[in-house]
Parts: structure tokens; C-alpha cells; sequence
């Protein structure tokens, strides 16, 4: 008996012949019915192993035919049956094993029987597939003739496929949808597949540079965030999501970080990605330059139609201060870019320390706060360094501008050596419909070059004329004086217009123009005096911005002759003292206006 069973078990494994419908065989402790994974035995049962009664199943399986398997349930257990026969028991301890009632495990292999043996003579196990360059995936082919089946591609270079049991492994090579066919005697299957690459490939290493003293941590975050988005090699299209915590601290000059971030990649017609970019960060120490012009680019305010607005030639360590304010009275939404062109041979590296401010239908309040996030980076030069590679130009703003908004920006510039002599500098408005692709996701963020890599010059070079409204050396110094028990002091800001560079008129406001104010008090009297410094609003709606003994010190708008305290100290007696401030007329507020050094008296 041991014998017969013995010869029985080792003849069991085999093709079916071509003849029949049907083909039965086993793969280690697996059933397979025309390829497909019928049944896989956990345990042993009557002493035979799990790959025995996979042999032994498949030998009865081909010997007696293929009429539907049923199931018969007795005192003892369960069988699978074919033609009155037992094909298969079901013991107890197979139910164990897979977790099911012995009812529910018979029932559940006859009808897994069943299904591959009405399976089609080939068939994938996927109607359409889609696998990166470079790798693989395994396809289900199945069906009685899927071993002898006749496979066809219909692109080559596209992919190389592989056979094996029960399977086709696809290689993905290159880019490309070919059409794998699977042939046999009257019937035919049909796998499309989409070979994409990758959105990016990690990991990834790049580099960014800043400046400052120190480059804050907000400098340091932002340019982190751009490279990511800018630098990576990736697929054209692609978006960057950080997917851990983006940690960032202030860096001092000549000082460098390296910060790892793991990033999600995604592009059109690319497989998403995910994996690890290792940023390094540099602040690169250079001598902090003033700035040698004021750029002021608010002629005309009110923009009724797309034009060109402002064209300056920025020169290598000529450092500039941009100014643009503007209000959109066309009759629906334009278009606000400041593009900086760089048509040489050498790549240029600038130094942008930015305050663009969210449109705002209110243009004092656009003002204010492009001042606000100018200003607090500029006290410190903390900037980034933006690389224009040569031929190309990137967005330095972009702005969706709707009906009746106001957009306003301030920001410094300055050309570093190394690379070509000057850059075009572009304020213009224009429709959304002129803009390249991958610049219409960046129209509502301050700060575009972050966000998308430069893109190649078309058309001859500009060759327009610088415009007329740059002003050299935007800088004042000034002072009031006041003393306990004498006048009050009286300072006024923007009543004295500085000159242009050309034949232009002076700029009446002196909009964008910083004042550096020492103010100087004293006390010759016997007693202590409490004194305060006031910023009064002129003759209309204004707001206004300072620095007070190093404090940033925000003055929300204030009505015609309106008057907000900047900031109040005593004065022992016989003692003086010098507050030092700084300031700026700010776009769309109404100057002239008035700082005013007096007595403190509580308003009651």
C-alpha cells in the first residue's frame, strides 16, 4: 500500500496535454487549476504532507476529468468531490489553519475549483497595468494553455517580459504603452501597460545659499522650502509635499546646516515618489551693501489694461530698493510680474531680501504690510541668494491681481560678481492665458523663483529704456529736539521730496525712502518728566511703521490728523536721552506726516 502510494505521489506532477480542457498540477503545497491558485494546503492530513496532497489532488484532478466538484459533509469531515469520487478532504485541522468552520473552508476550495476550471484557455490576471522605468511587476497569466501561450509586444525597447509559473514579470525599460498579447489555439488576452518614470528619484542631495547677520530662521525655512521646489531633479510637472517636519534656526555669516527632509514627489504622467533630500544651507558672509537706488514703480497707479510698467538694468554690487504699488481698475483680474532676465552666457546669483503683501482691496493696508514683512528682515540683510542660470528669467512677483485690489511689494536686490555684469529687471501686467504652465500655480505666492525653476528666454532681448523714476541714495537722516519745559519738537516726514536720477520729478512722499531719526531730549529741570514721541497722520488715511530703539513698532491706520504714540520714557532730572528711530513713508498712506516729541499727558 505504502508503495503504491509512494509511486502514485511522485508521478502526480505534470502539464496537462493540450488536448484537454483543462490543466491540473501542483507548485510545492499549491493546487494549481489552469494556472490559477486553487487551493493551498497548510497541514498535514491521513500522513500525507501539504505538497503530497497538493500532488495527489492535481493527479486525480487530471486523471478523472473536469465535471464539477462538489461538496459532501459527514460524521467525519468534509470531502471534495468529482464524479462520486473524493478529490480532496477537508479535515478538521485545516480549518484550524485558515480560521474557517470546516463547512465554510469545504465550500470555499470547491468553489475556488470551480471558478479556474471555467477559466478561458489564456487570460491576464489584469486588464491594464502601469510600472515605473526600471522596475517590475508580476501579471497573473492563467488558464489551460497559459504555459504554452505565444506572448507579442507591440513596442520594443518598451519592455521585456519574463515567464514563469502561473506569471509573466514584466521589466519596464523606457517610457512608453505597449500592448502584451497572450496567444493559444482560438483565444487570445490582452495586457496594456504604461511604462512612466517616477515623479524623482531619492535620495537627493542640494545645496542653497543665504545671507545675513545672522539669517533668520524664517530666511533659512523659506529658502529650504524653495530649493526643494526648484532644485530637485525631477519630472517635468512635479510637485514637492514635506512629508516630516521642516525644522530651521538662524544661521550665522560663513555658517552652513545640513537638514534632511523626507518629500512626496508627484508630476503628470509619472508615478508618485517618495524618499529623502538632504539640504545644505550656507550663509555665505559677505559684506552687507546700502542700497545705491530706489526703483519706484507706481506710475500709473490705477491699471486699467496690461502694459509694461517699470524697466531697470540691475548693475553688479549696485545694490537696489524695488518699490511697486498698484491698484487693478481694469474691468476683471490682470495679471502683476516683476521677472528678472538674465540673456548672458554665465549663470548670476542675486540677493533678494522680499515684502510682497497679499492684494488687499484696501491700499493702506497693502502697504503696511508689505512693509511689515520687508522690514523685518531687512534690518538684519537676511536674504536669500537666487541663481538665474544663463538665458533664462524668473517671476521675483506674481500676483493674481482682482478688480479693485491693490497689490504692493518692497525689495532689495543686488547682483553679486562671479557671473555677468547686470540683469534686466521687468515690472509688467499681462493676462493669466500668457503665462507658461508650470508659472500658473505660483500666482498667489510672495515669492515665485521658490516655487519653480527659471525658464528659457524666447524673443529678441529687451532693449527698452531704463524708466525715469529711480532716485539715488534713498536714505535720510534727520533729528528733533525737545526739552522739558521748552517747545515741542516737530519733525516731518515726507515734506521734502528727494531728487530723481534723471530729468524726472522729484518724488513728492518720499514713498519707500528710510528715515534714520535721532531724537534728542532733555531734562534741565528739578523733577522728573514723563515725555512721549507721537506719529500724527496728515491730511489723510495712513498708516505707519517703525523701529524704536531696535522695536518694531506697527501703526495701524489712522484717520485724517489722527495720532498713535510710538512710545513714552521718563526723564529724571538733569538727565537726556536719544531715541533712535527708523521709518518709511508707506505706499498708499497719505503723506506728509508728522513725528512729534512732548510732554506725556494722560488722556483722561
Amino acid at each position: 500500500m505504502h508503495l503504491f502510494r509512494r509511486t502514485l505521489l511522485l508521478g502526480a506532477t505534470f502539464l496537462a496535454c493540450l488536448s484537454q480542457a483543462f490543466s491540473a498540477r501542483n507548485d510545492g503545497p499549491k493546487l494549481l487549476v489552469n494556472e490559477a491558485t486553487a487551493i493551498v494546503f497548510r497541514v498535514r492530513f491521513g500522513g500525507l504532507s501539504p505538497t503530497s496532497r497538493a500532488e495527489l489532488a492535481a493527479h486525480r484532478l487530471h486523471s478523472w476529468g473536469a465535471p464539477p466538484v462538489v461538496v459532501k459533509s459527514g460524521r467525519s469531515g468534509c470531502a471534495l468531490l468529482e464524479g462520486g469520487r473524493v478529490l480532496i478532504r477537508v479535515g478538521r485541522a485545516d480549518a484550524r489553519a485558515s480560521g474557517l468552520s470546516l463547512a465554510e473552508l469545504a465550500t470555499r476550495w470547491t468553489r475556488s475549483i470551480n471558478d479556474a476550471l471555467s477559466l478561458p484557455p489564456v487570460k491576464f490576471g489584469a486588464g491594464s497595468i502601469v510600472i515605473p522605468v526600471g522596475g517590475t511587476l508580476r501579471v497573473p497569466l492563467v488558464g489551460s494553455a497559459a504555459l504554452s501561450a505565444l506572448l507579442t509586444v507591440n513596442q520594443q525597447g518598451v519592455v521585456r517580459i519574463q515567464r514563469t509559473a502561473g506569471a509573466v514579470i514584466i521589466h519596464g525599460l523606457s517610457t512608453g504603452n505597449p500592448t502584451l498579447v497572450a496567444s493559444a489555439p482560438g483565444a487570445k488576452s490582452l495586457l496594456q501597460i504604461a511604462v512612466e518614470p517616477y515623479a524623482a528619484v531619492f535620495p537627493q542631495a542640494i545645496e542653497s545659499e543665504v545671507v545675513g547677520e545672522p539669517a533668520s530662521a524664517d530666511t533659512v525655512r523659506s529658502t529650504i522650502q524653495g530649493a526643494l521646489r526648484s532644485q530637485i531633479t525631477s519630472a517635468p510637472g512635479a510637485s514637492f509635499h514635506e512629508v516630516s517636519p521642516l525644522h530651521a534656526f538662524a544661521l550665522a555669516p560663513s555658517h552652513d546646516i545640513s537638514v534632511q527632509v523626507r518629500v512626496r514627489a508627484d508630476a503628470p504622467n509619472a508615478l508618485p515618489a517618495e524618499g529623502f533630500v538632504m539640504i545644505r544651507v550656507r550663509n555665505v558672509g559677505i559684506e552687507r551693501l546700502p542700497e545705491r537706488e530706489l526703483w519706484y514703480c507706481n506710475q500709473p497707479e490705477r491699471l486699467a489694461a496690461a502694459r509694461t510698467l517699470f524697466r531697470g538694468t540691475l548693475q553688479m554690487d549696485r545694490p537696489v530698493r524695488l518699490l511697486y504699488h498698484h491698484i487693478n481698475v481694469s474691468d476683471g483680474p490682470i495679471v502683476f510680474r516683476v521677472d528678472i532676465a538674465n540673456p548672458s552666457a554665465l549663470p548670476a546669483r542675486i540677493v533678494v531680501i522680499p515684502g510682497d503683501a497679499t492684494p488687499n482691496p484696501n491700499p493702506v493696508i497693502a502697504g503696511l504690510d508689505a512693509a511689515i514683512a520687508f522690514l523685518g528682515s531687512w534690518l538684519n540683510g537676511s536674504g536669500e541668494i537666487v541663481t538665474v542660470p544663463a538665458g533664462t528669467s524668473r517671476p521675483l512677483a506674481l500676483r493674481r491681481l482682482a478688480r479693485n485690489c491693490t497689490t504692493s511689494g518692497l525689495s532689495y536686490l543686488r547682483l553679486l560678481d562671479g557671473g555677468p555684469p547686470s540683469l534686466r529687471v521687468t515690472v509688467a501686467t499681462t493676462d493669466t492665458a500668457s503665462l507658461s504652465a508650470h508659472w500658473q500655480n505660483t500666482l498667489d505666492d510672495g515669492a515665485p523663483w521658490r516655487e519653480t525653476a527659471a525658464e528659457p528666454l524666447t524673443g529678441p532681448p529687451d532693449t527698452g529704456d531704463d524708466a525715469k523714476t529711480i532716485y539715488p541714495d534713498p536714505f535720510l537722516h534727520a533729528t528733533v529736539d525737545y526739552r522739558v519745559g521748552g517747545e515741542f519738537g516737530f519733525l516731518g516726514l515726507g515734506q521734502k521730496s528727494i531728487p530723481a536720477k534723471g530729468l524726472a520729478p522729484s518724488l513728492d512722499g518720499n514713498f519707500g525712502v528710510f528715515y534714520e531719526i535721532d531724537a534728542t531730549t532733555e531734562n534741565p529741570s528739578d523733577k522728573p518728566a514723563d515725555i512721549e514721541v507721537v506719529f500724527e497722520s496728515g491730511a489723510g488715511y495712513s498708516g505707519g511703521l517703525f523701529v524704536i530703539d531696535g522695536k518694531l513698532r506697527r501703526i495701524s491706520p489712522l484717520q485724517p490728523d489722527g495720532e498713535a504714540q510710538l512710545t513714552r520714557f521718563r526723564l529724571e532730572s538733569g538727565q537726556s536721552r536719544v531715541v533712535k528711530m527708523l521709518t518709511l513713508p508707506l505706499s498708499g498712506s497719505c503723506y506728509p506726516a508728522t513725528i512729534i516729541v512732548r510732554p506725556y499727558s494722560p488722556v483722561p
